[in-house]
């Protein structure tokens, strides 16, 4: 609505309402443009790219964010995927040695939460050139599995194996370097499975 009609209504000074009010002044449309001249100046220069410099924290953050993801993929593919510490530490874990034929002892730990067994060789006398102590599994249906060839160093690793309802027993065994996936060799220890 417009007041500057000729029988409109002027101050004693002789300015409209308009005027008073702020109507078609200069300063008027830059309060309530709503940033519609940004709008209207990206329209007249549609060709011009946006120049904006790169901030540095910027690059810095997503080098940060690259070394991060990569380290942790790093970390995830050497991180051995053995679960032997989840039933050793199971709540329900159920402990027991057994004596091994050529001398040491196997500690072997069974977890039903964990539905798995750990086995751990200890006191193991050194294997024979050429040779590697192996521990090996047996399933229900008769099929053997090489579950590690231990080398000499680490004789007493932990070593597991999970879904107890179709292993039938586990075996450990001289055989030669770095193992045969169906042993040989005789088993030094059986042991059952429950």
């Amino acid at each position: 609505m417009s007041f500057n009609s000729p029988s409109a209504p002027r101050s004693s000074d002789g300015r409209s309402l308009d005027d008073l009010h702020g109507v078609n002044h200069p300063d008027a449309d830059s309060q309530d443009d709503f940033g519609l001249d940004l709008v209207d100046e990206l329209s007249e220069h549609p060709e011009e790219p946006a120049n904006r410099p790169v901030k540095k924290w910027m690059l810095v953050a997503g080098m940060l964010a690259i070394l991060v993801v990569g380290g942790i993929v790093l970390l995830t593919l050497l991180t051995p995927k053995d679960s032997s510490g989840k039933i050793v530490d199971a709540s329900d874990a159920q402990t027991s040695t057994q004596d091994i034929t050529n001398g040491g002892s196997a500690n072997i730990v069974i977890s039903e939460s964990e539905d798995g067994i750990a086995v751990q060789a200890l006191d193991l006398p050194v294997a024979p050139e050429g040779f590697d102590y192996q521990w090996s599994a047996t399933a229900s249906d008769g099929s053997i599995r090489l579950l590690d060839a231990l080398e000499d160093d680490k004789t007493d690793k932990w070593v597991s194996v999970h879904d107890l309802a179709r292993l039938d027993d586990l075996t450990l065994s001289l055989e030669t370097d770095g193992g045969l996936d169906v042993p040989e060799g005789e088993p030094l220890v059986v042991i059952a499975t429950p």
